[in-house]
């Protein structure tokens, strides 16, 4: 924790650290006044009222205000969300962006600003180049330039000129960073000059080649080609258990399907990233020839020291993560023949890999934050029960015009009508894993989602036993979402015909290429594809393309949404948020959530064990009360 965030934490700090005549936050505040920018005095003195603390407290400092208060682009990365201090994302990013430009003028930094961009170094006459070359309908985009301009000014801070942009130098202001947003422009930056390294005008100005990918590896899981390719090699071989071949059938029993595929991918991937010389100093990957290495006992013992080391941090591996990924590490590395019996030991003897297996076998400490008020509050369960109906009622709120919808509100139709969608599924019909939600198909010969016919009024999910995580099911039951008082099935045919066909490969009448003007007013802002012949198969559509929604757009849209409503949440709450809200209404509905949620009665029971103890310790009080008064 550095002595900045110590400050606004109220931690204790040695008094030879603090620097006397440091300007407060009160002083920020004071030079506002002093400017006649009393807008900006009112936002400052937010950050009294946001640690309750007085401004005088509160340090001046960019690098402590990025640290604390980064730009958000979405409504969990807001600071506060939990509080609901600022009413909506775009207000934090005016209010972050007023105060710290405050902060910069008070400390000179925009002096000091305007005196780098006036100096003749390199970085002049290269981006005076750059200029010329995107006007005119020249090869450069005016916002590349712009970006270029912006790391200039950083690199100037650190007198580093663009001739000298070789690794060492690129690490320094990776590192120099002040806040993760800005480490990742001077990545953009760079990957620019990059990209432009072919004109020799622009080469003249740069070093004979840019070094990027292996400066990124100390912030992002970056690895060398030639080490993906063996990633794929590998995950090719052990998706097919040897054990398992059917010599009958020549088939393979429980072949790993695409998403198992990309778990076990995501594990490999991350250990051998952390085996990097830039992470813990084990293994150089870039000249990396014998990947039997990457298995060693010493390389495996480091990984998972450096994962300890670092699993308190912000963006470090929880216990948890980094016993399934050894796991899911040693049976990719098994079933191609290497040595894994000391990964496999190391899940019995190491504190830190024992504590991820006891933490696995429960429900989260943040999961069950979110699940006790459902337990405890009848207003939470009924908020939490029809959540669908209000996003609904946003997105027909958003559209009760006859004008074309901007963007901005084109994006939180889609984003509050596909919540409502896919919050019908989960709650009308059955909690699905978010993968298999957002890959039904409506259309085609692999549909898995029928739609109402003749006298029915419910849909219908049948879902292949090789979609579901649990492969060992013979029979996967049908899910039928009823149109009744809950209006599951109402909401579902409301997207369909009214939110869908927001996305242009969504909608009907704008993909057939023999209609090249379907609508009179484009209201998704899109030009017809004529390239696209079809529309979708998959119900919840991704915004570009006709593949269905992405997992991580839809985590953002359904955090930021259910933070609109008051219930902040993630896509996997839905299934918490049931089975906890039934196994409360009695526990004997234990095999019922089981079935409900495609587990074993073991597996429910041991992640809502919480649940069952106090609802045992209630039981037991009644019991006594029930003694004492005869």
């Amino acid at each position: 924790m550095s002595i900045l965030t110590q400050i606004a934490s109220g931690a204790a700090i040695p008094a030879e650290a603090i620097q006397p005549e440091s300007k407060t936050m009160q002083d920020v505040h004071d030079d506002a006044i002093k400017a006649g920018k009393n807008d900006e005095a009112k936002a400052i003195k937010r950050l009294s009222d946001f640690f309750a603390k007085p401004l005088s407290e509160l340090p001046a400092s960019v690098e402590w205000f990025d640290e604390l208060f980064a730009l958000a682009k979405s409504h969990r990365q807001v600071p506060g969300q939990d509080r609901n201090f600022w009413k909506s994302l775009s207000a934090y990013n005016k209010w972050r962006n007023k105060v710290r430009r405050r902060i910069e003028y008070t400390l000179g930094e925009v002096e000091k600003e305007k005196e780098r961009k006036a100096r003749h170094d390199g970085w002049l006459p290269l981006i005076e180049l750059m200029t010329a070359l995107s006007k005119d309908g020249g090869p450069i985009h005016t916002g590349e330039v712009g970006a270029i301009a912006a790391f200039a000014d950083r690199a100037r801070e650190l007198n580093i000129e663009p001739l000298h942009l070789e690794r060492r130098n690129i690490e320094l202001l990776l590192d120099r960073a002040a806040s993760e947003p800005l480490r990742r422009k001077n990545i953009r930056a760079l990957q620019v000059l990059k990209r432009y390294h072919c004109i020799q005008s622009i080469a003249s100005h740069l070093p004979p080649e840019i070094e990027i990918d292996a400066a990124r590896r100390r912030f992002e899981n970056i690895l060398p080609s030639h080490v993906d390719d063996w990633v794929e090699r590998m995950l090719e071989t052990a998706r097919r258990d040897p054990k398992k071949y059917d010599q009958t059938t020549g088939k393979y029993a429980d072949e790993w399907v695409e998403n198992t595929v990309a778990n076990y991918r995501s594990a490999l991937r991350t250990y051998i990233w952390s085996a990097s010389k830039e992470r813990s100093g084990q293994v150089d990957l870039d000249t990396l020839t014998d990947f039997s290495t990457l298995a060693s006992k010493k390389v495996f013992y480091g990984v998972v020291a450096h994962w300890n080391d670092f699993s308190e941090q912000k963006d470090g591996l929880t216990a948890r993560t980094a016993y399934g990924y050894v796991t899911r590490v040693a049976t990719v590395l098994g079933r191609n023949g290497m040595e894994v019996a000391h990964m496999v030991a190391a899940k019995k003897t190491s504190d830190f890999l024992k504590e991820g297996e006891a933490a696995g076998e429960e429900m989260s400490p943040k999961n069950i934050a979110f699940c006790r008020p459902l337990v405890d509050d009848p207003r939470k369960r009924r908020q939490f029960l029809t959540q669908h109906l209000e996003y609904r009622r946003r997105a027909e709120d958003i559209l009760a015009t006859d004008k074309v919808l901007p963007s901005a509100q084109l994006r939180l139709a889609r984003m509050f009508g596909t919540c409502a969608a896919f919050a019908a599924v989960e709650l009308c019909g059955s909690p699905l894993r978010v993968t298999n939600a957002l890959q039904l198909r409506h259309r085609g010969p692999t549909s898995n989602l029928f739609l109402p016919k003749g006298n029915d009024t419910h849909f219908l999910v049948t879902l292949d036993a090789r979609e579901m995580k649990v492969q060992s099911r013979r029979h996967v039951p049908q899910v039928k979402i009823r149109h009744n008082a809950l209006e599951g099935a109402q909401t579902l045919e409301w997207y369909r015909k009214t939110i869908r066909p927001l996305f242009p490969y969504g909608n009907a009448d704008w993909c057939p290429v023999e209609n090249p003007q379907p609508l009179k007013n484009v209201r998704f802002g899109k030009v017809q594809n004529k390239a696209q012949g079809a529309e979708s198969v998959y119900f919840f559509v991704a915004p570009q393309s006709a593949a269905h929604l992405s997992k991580s757009l839809f985590y953002e849209w359904i955090s930021e949404a259910s933070a609109e409503i008051g219930m902040p949440m993630t896509a996997h709450n839905f299934r918490h948020g049931l089975a906890s809200i039934l196994l409360k209404r009695s526990l004997a509905n234990l095999d019922k959530v089981a079935k409900f949620l495609g587990n074993t009665a073991a597996v429910v029971q041991r992640n809502y064990a919480w649940i069952n103890v106090e609802a045992v310790i209630e039981e037991t009080q009644d019991d006594l009360l029930s003694e004492a008064l005869g």
